[in-house]
């Protein structure tokens, strides 16, 4: 088992003579759930979906062909957290009898490696998952949940929570508490279903979406009814164009009011006198799907609608540049370890801050109930089913990014090749991951997850 036993390489001396080490960079990461790339001016968007992270994008790395590890979010991120992929972590999908995967104790966070580091850690999360109960607040010393139970996902919830801790620490900065802090904050908006202001959507759209007739049949059912009955719609072909493009409509809104959120928290970092010591990496989990390759919303496939996600890395005091080589959410862990001066530890990732060998293999794997793994590697895309190499897909990314075209039956050596290498990551993985523990789902979690159409 990869653990924080043992495993963390030691603290190497200081620099010598009478030198000071710089000081260690304030850590704010920021997720929002849900997030395409495709979606952001900063990855080609043509609408004006992300004035405040396209902004933060011109001083930052943006990598293009950044990949989460999972397709929703308890793999994702928990691979986020870990620097470990799904089937090292444990946490694939759903346990027997509705038990809540729970991040195995004995897995090192990057929250408990910068606490250990000294830094005050800090979650604020608008996301049922993300809670103590699943152990993805595991290191974190602060937490705030920013949902309030029966009512509607609401960012600024989230937002102000993150406000207040910055406050403290700007003050707390003021009476000579120079320590740093690692904050991340979750952000709900942009997920399912949508529900952006008129405002938001004239400042997107310009104009209010008119609902189509299936989809104002659904806009009343809350919960489990309208996910169910959407999927529904969606695989028995009664989803047309119409519908997939007001979807997608009020899915660019939605994102608007998101990234808005994340224009409060950059100026509130420059206001507070905290936005040059600070890194900032701005994610998502995973992506939403539009009937690409026939599903809506997300979990159920591996296909880049789910798993291409932005990923924007501030540095502090370093320029902004494009960087196009394949990267992994799970590099964030050891890119964060290394800027914060802490000792690297067992990780399935590396820094971003140096260069990334573009043919090193990539895996995605958490597709609800389906086991399969995704392999990427110098422009190929292999979708790998273990137990049925029948049902095994192959893609030429370089000139097919949208995975359209299966080569399977003609690139034979190429898939042998990617299904050896996901065979080889599996036994691996089999070999070290820890156990799977969850806990019974309490109907508060129940009741939370139905809302966002997780469970029925």
């Amino acid at each position: 088992m990869i653990s924080r036993r043992g495993g963390a390489i030691a603290l190497a001396a200081l620099v010598h003579g009478c030198t000071s080490p710089p000081a260690p960079p304030n850590v704010l990461l920021v997720v929002i759930d849900t997030l395409r790339a495709d979606r952001l001016g900063a990855y080609g968007a043509a609408r004006p979906t992300s004035p405040s992270i396209d902004a933060l994008a011109r001083q930052a790395t943006v990598f293009e062909n950044a990949r989460s590890a999972g397709p929703w979010t308890v793999p994702a991120v928990a691979s986020l957290l870990t620097g470990l992929y799904p089937s090292q972590h444990g946490n694939m999908g759903w346990l027997p009898g509705r038990r809540q995967p729970v991040l195995s104790a004995d897995l090192l966070t990057l929250a408990e490696a910068l606490r250990d580091r000294g830094y005050r850690t800090q979650v604020v999360s608008g996301h049922p998952w993300i809670t103590p109960e699943s152990g993805l607040t595991q290191g974190f010393e602060g937490f705030v949940s920013a949902r309030a139970r029966g009512a509607p996902v609401d960012d600024g919830r989230v937002t102000r929570g993150a406000l207040d801790f910055l406050r403290s620490r700007a003050a707390a900065a003021a009476a000579g508490d120079h320590g740093p802090f690692f904050l991340y904050v979750h952000y709900m908006g942009a997920h399912s279903p949508y529900r952006p202001s008129p405002e938001l959507q004239r400042a997107v759209l310009g104009r209010v979406a008119e609902l189509t007739p299936l989809l104002r049949s659904l806009d009343g059912l809350r919960g489990p009814a309208y996910y169910d009955a959407l999927n529904t719609a969606a695989r028995e072909g009664r989803l047309d164009a119409a519908d997939v493009a007001c979807l997608s409509d009020l899915y660019d809104a939605a994102v608007r009011g998101a990234d808005a959120e994340v224009g409060r928290l950059a100026a509130a970092l420059r206001e507070l006198g905290l936005d040059a010591g600070t890194l900032v990496v701005l994610t998502a989990d995973h992506g939403e799907s539009f009937l690409e390759h026939g599903t809506i919303l997300h979990v159920q496939n591996l296909y880049d609608e789910l798993l291409r996600v932005p990923l924007v890395v501030r540095w502090p005091g370093a320029g902004a540049r494009r960087a196009p080589e394949p990267v992994s959410l799970v590099d964030v862990f050891a890119t964060v370890l290394e800027a914060a001066g802490a000792p690297p530890a067992p990780s399935a990732g590396r820094s971003l801050r140096a260069p990334v060998d573009a043919r090193r293999a990539l895996f995605a794997e958490g597709d609800g109930t389906k086991r399969r793994v995704k392999v990427v590697r110098g422009g190929l895309a292999a979708i790998i089913d273990p137990g049925r190499p029948a049902r095994d897909e192959l893609y030429d990314l370089s000139g097919d990014p949208g995975e359209r075209v299966d080569l399977a039956a003609t690139r034979t050596s190429d898939l042998a090749a990617l299904r050896r290498l996901a065979l080889d990551f599996r036994a691996a993985s089999a070999r070290t991951r820890p156990a799977p523990s969850g806990e019974p789902l309490s109907p508060e979690a129940l009741e939370a997850l139905r809302a966002l159409g997780y469970v029925q």
